[in-house]
């Protein structure tokens, strides 16, 4: 698969997106590893010194890698390959933050299709982001576990064709 993937970034550029890393098996990472540290294709049929196998080269290999950081084992497999991953001069890492309180509060407004004051559904958006803090997500999750629980009921408006969310 390694060779797969580094044959297939030769003449075009490869986007290989993975989700969940947190839930890669050890054969998986291994393979990220291999993946991260190979040379170019082109190179790899060339006599080359072992310093220069060292550096990835492919410029047509992108690499997207999206994990949960609170389901990682400090001293996990996974944990070590992220570590050499954030201090590699070949990686570049971007970490996303949760929702604040008020952004909660817009997702909330928009799923409920409530166009009022926030103060009407803050106590709602406080609770969604007390039990997810704040993580996007678990927000979507939370509303929808409320939905099937039917704490949260939609109510057509049989005057516009429209409705809303009502608790």
């Amino acid at each position: 698969l390694l060779q797969i993937l580094l044959a297939a970034s030769i003449d075009r550029q490869l986007v290989l997106f993975l989700d969940d890393l947190h839930q890669a098996s050890k054969p998986s990472i291994h393979l990220l590893q291999n993946l991260l540290m190979a040379p170019p294709p082109a190179q790899q049929h060339h006599h080359s010194s072992p310093a220069s196998n060292n550096n990835n080269n492919n410029k047509g290999l992108l690499l997207m890698l999206a994990y949960c950081q609170e389901q990682v084992p400090w001293d996990s497999l996974l944990q070590n390959f992220l570590i050499r991953m954030k201090t590699s001069s070949h990686c570049t890492y971007v970490e996303t933050n949760n929702l604040g309180v008020e952004h909660v509060d817009s997702v909330v407004q928009a799923i409920l299709r409530h166009h009022h004051a926030h103060t009407e559904t803050m106590s709602l958006s406080r609770l969604i982001f007390h039990k997810t803090h704040g993580n996007p997500h678990h927000v979507i999750e939370f509303l929808k576990m409320l939905q099937r629980e039917r704490l949260l009921e939609y109510r057509n408006d049989n005057g516009n064709g429209g409705g809303e969310f009502v608790g």
